[in-house]
């Protein structure tokens, strides 16, 4: 590449400057009003006390003692969250939050009725919780400042809604955060968002109103008492029994008015007692609610994660042959394949599958989804269904 002459490299740095004053010129009042709210922080980190270093290196030997400067700079930084000694005070300028909202102002503009930290999501199609990971903001493009270990997302559980009887998919998707404030933050911050090709819309719901499609009682055998786990294998199916005849007794009706004693164990009917009796609280409180440490208990996310609803296995499996297929998978150890429906009539046969972790659970997905049953039975053949096999983590 040929060098510019100076009169075309004139020409360049004027046009460049033309164009970048124009623009700094609105942002100069912006930059003074931050550093003057900041102005004594400023001054701290521009004369360090004795001791530490500042950026140039030369110590200060006239400041205060150590732990009296150190006491002040905590009090005087305790609005700002911490930044490493190589980050300036106007990193954060840069990240826009300056601009950005307290994060209860996020629950006067959400405006709900439902002081809840659960909101729902009704969507057609497969949605990962990555999916709903990414769809939030990064810092420099959120409307409320989230201070410490929020910097980097909202936490929440994830659940998908189903029939707790048999564990159909509905077609809704639960987020359970820790307080009410971060669900209005994150339903704010993502009500422009698309997923699927649909528009985000959130709805707050309230847990006694949802549980019944958040908590399935198929696994509530898990928390047994180590007074029960002697007899897992029995109880276990005495629970699968409960079940199909409450499913049976109760089908046609709507799931909100059956019962909740109906349908789960006593185990888990303690613990949405628990929760019911602590209320909504404080719903502008940052701590997080007592209930939610509660309800992750209640909806088990790593067992949810471990286990897979299977459609379509032919009938007339022996009780050997899917141990036997699956020998290189972690099956868990006991009752690791529960029949939810069979019926050859209708052609519907559903087991759930439980593995002892969630990459086990992926792995068999995998390798299984939509795949044909090849015949492993040659002396007693099983019947197998037109359709191919389909496998759903249960979420």
């Amino acid at each position: 590449m040929t060098k510019l002459s100076k009169q075309a490299s004139d020409r360049l740095l004027n046009l460049l400057y033309t164009t970048s004053s124009t623009e700094i010129t609105s942002k100069i009042p912006i930059v003074q009003k931050f550093l003057y709210e900041h102005s004594e922080l400023v001054n701290d980190e521009a004369n360090p006390p004795s001791g530490i270093q500042n950026t140039t290196g030369i110590q200060n030997t006239t400041a205060p003692p150590l732990i009296s400067v150190g006491e002040t700079l905590l009090q005087k930084s305790s609005h700002i969250h911490a930044r490493s000694p190589a980050r300036s005070i106007l990193d954060d300028l840069g990240d826009n939050e300056w601009r950005q909202k307290p994060m209860v102002q996020a629950v006067h503009d959400v405006n709900s009725s439902c002081q809840s930290n659960i909101i729902r999501l009704r969507s057609t199609g497969y949605i990962n919780v990555s999916d709903f990971h990414n769809i939030f903001p990064i810092n420099r493009e959120r409307n409320y400042l989230l201070p410490g270990i929020l910097r980097d997302g909202l936490l929440f559980e994830m659940v998908k809604g189903r029939d707790p009887f048999t564990l159909e998919f509905d077609g809704t998707y639960f987020l359970v955060f820790e307080n009410h404030v971060q669900a209005c933050v994150y339903a704010k911050e993502t009500e422009l968002k698309v997923i699927n090709g649909l528009r985000v819309r959130w709805e707050f719901v309230d847990m006694n109103k949802s549980v019944r499609k958040m908590v399935t009682p198929w696994i509530d055998h898990i928390h047994s008492n180590s007074t029960e786990k002697r007899s897992l294998v029995s109880s276990h199916s005495l629970l699968a029994e409960n079940i199909s005849k409450s499913a049976t007794l109760h089908q046609g009706q709507p799931i909100q008015s059956i019962p909740l004693s109906k349908i789960y164990a006593p185990d888990k009917l303690s613990i949405i007692q628990q929760i019911t009796k602590l209320g909504n609280g404080d719903f502008l409180s940052l701590d997080p609610h007592p209930s939610y440490p509660l309800l992750c208990k209640l909806i088990d996310s790593p067992q949810r994660l471990s286990c897979v609803l299977v459609h379509n296995l032919p009938f007339g499996l022996s009780k050997h042959t899917l141990p036997r297929l699956l020998w290189n998978y972690d099956l868990a150890v006991r009752n690791a394949i529960t029949t939810i429906a069979s019926d050859i009539l209708k052609e519907r046969h559903v087991h759930l599958l439980r593995f002892q972790n969630p990459s086990s659970a992926i792995r068999f997905v995998r390798n299984f989804h939509g795949k044909k049953w090849d015949s492993m039975q040659h002396q007693n053949e099983e019947k197998k269904l037109y359709d191919p096999i389909t496998c759903e983590i249960l979420g």
